[in-house]
């Protein structure tokens, strides 16, 4: 079988994460010299860096994987696309997820009238697992703990302790979907929709944040404390772009959030 070396580098772990990557595809893939670069790190550069190879009638389509990589794209079966595009299209996806779910907690009625529920991105078979799933958690939700008279006699007397399946607590997925939702719907009535102004963006979070902008009580602070003071201070954060920015407070548009 005949290799042909598709990617240098001089750290190993590079090559071992492109390695995965093509093995995900059912590329075969071999790394060279990589022990004598762990050994002797100074000499990566003496001996042409790891080698990835792979085998050469599969080089061509390693080659495109490596190139959409390098390019920011995905691949998949019905092509190549921008990354970017891609996680901005599954964060609205997620958005809207979100939305439903914090409508259907608002308004449980609508988990039996699923057809007045807007959306744009989510499925019929997506909103049909979506209701599924709520009422599992309603139920969960209204799960009574607290044993009857009857039922603590009868255990006391049987000794089979079914009853303390009362007293356990909600599944971990039970308290982190609850959490999520909790914290989109707070968000949404606190802030309303905000969008970074660099990248235009929704992937952001209000929370704490270096603040560049230096002022007296920070100076005041750092000369007494005699260490350079941190200006934290509240922002919203863009995860797509790194970005930090203030806005003015602003109300929910529910207009928005319906259309949804």
């Amino acid at each position: 079988m005949n290799l042909k070396t598709i990617h240098i580098s001089n750290m190993p772990v590079e090559c071992h994460i492109l390695k995965g990557r093509l093995e995900s595809e059912g590329i075969e893939c071999y790394i060279f010299d990589e022990n004598l670069v762990w050994v002797h790190p100074f000499r990566s550069v003496a001996i042409g860096g790891v080698k990835l190879k792979v085998p050469e009638d599969q080089y061509d389509k390693a080659k495109q994987i490596l190139q959409a990589i390098q390019d920011v794209n995905l691949v998949d079966e019905t092509g190549s696309y921008a990354m970017e595009d891609a996680v901005n299209g599954a964060m609205e996806k997620e958005d809207e997820i979100l939305h439903i779910k914090s409508i259907l907690r608002h308004d449980p009625e609508l988990l039996d009238q699923p057809e007045k529920i807007a959306r744009k991105l989510v499925t019929d078979t997506e909103l049909a697992d979506l209701i599924v799933a709520e009422k599992q958690f309603l139920k969960l939700s209204h799960k009574d703990k607290t044993p009857s008279i009857g039922e603590l006699i009868h255990e006391l007397t049987d000794f089979n302790f079914d009853i303390l399946k009362n007293l356990r607590p909600n599944p971990t997925e039970y308290y982190l979907e609850k959490e999520d939702v909790e914290n989109y719907t707070n968000q949404k009535k606190e802030f309303g929709i905000v969008s970074c102004p660099h990248c235009a963006s929704k992937n952001v979070r209000f929370d704490d944040a270096i603040d560049y902008k230096w002022d007296f009580p920070y100076l005041f602070f750092s000369l007494i404390t005699m260490v350079p003071f941190p200006p934290f201070r509240y922002k919203y954060h863009c995860f797509n772009c790194g970005n930090d920015f203030k806005v003015k407070h602003q109300q929910p548009d529910h207009n928005q959030n319906q259309d949804k």
